[in-house]
């Protein structure tokens, strides 16, 4: 894995974007621009690994969850959370994975004859918001060190979409560093990227999944 360098002034402005710092509003045409030029900037590098912290909170508390993610865009996308227990989430072209260790039981889900479903599958798991426009209004603001995309629902999306998305972003980053998904009701879910490297090689090691020959797995034919 080939690390990503951050130069000083850039590692000096990471606590900036945690706080959502006042930032001026781009005009639709400037959003539009934003929006190119990170989705190329994140085509430049197709496959990457970030350490990963996903933070819940809902009527009971807040709950942290620690891992890694891995990107093989656009197609394959893998979530290993180690703490505080350990689950492995993996979207392998239309088939999407969830193993949980614990109970020894793997739920896989083929989405190959729901293509939408699998476009927001996409979206949500590997960060693709160009994807979403035809169920999100999008804003962008420019900060003094960050980009931050706003989305909010439009009428008659999907109820199961998030009413609110907010992503932020060093210009010429890799990938986000802190999304925030604020639905409905229920779970508010803020996830966060560090310490990201670039994966090289046709068959990177990082999805070579093992999966346990004795799980029980439960399969479900998505359709739309």
């Amino acid at each position: 894995m080939k690390t990503m360098a951050l130069p000083l002034a850039v590692v000096l402005s990471l606590g900036v974007l945690r706080a959502e710092e006042p930032a001026r509003e781009l005009s639709s045409e400037e959003t539009v621009a934003a929006l190119k030029t990170t989705a190329e900037t994140f085509g430049a590098h197709p496959a990457l690994w970030a350490r990963m912290t996903v933070r819940v909170s809902d009527l009971i508390g807040e709950r942290t969850e620690e891992g890694w993610i891995a990107i093989a865009r656009p197609g394959r996308v893998l979530r290993r959370f180690e703490k505080p227990a350990p689950k492995t989430w993996f979207l392998d072209g239309t088939t999407l994975r969830e193993f949980l260790p614990g109970r020894n039981e793997i739920y896989e889900k083929d989405f190959s004859a729901a293509p939408k479903l699998l476009k927001l599958v996409r979206a949500g798991l590997g960060g693709d918001f160009t994807a979403l426009d035809e169920f999100y209004g999008i804003k962008a603001f420019a900060g003094r060190a960050s980009l931050r995309f706003e989305l909010t629902k439009k009428p008659g999306a999907p109820k199961l979409l998030h009413r609110r998305i907010v992503a932020l972003l060093r210009p010429g980053a890799w990938f986000f560093d802190e999304i925030r998904y604020e639905p409905e009701d229920g779970d508010e879910i803020v996830e966060r990227f560090t310490e990201f490297k670039e994966l090289t090689g046709e068959k990177p090691a990082e999805f070579d999944v093992k999966w346990p020959a004795d799980a029980r797995v439960t399969t479900t034919h998505v359709t739309e």
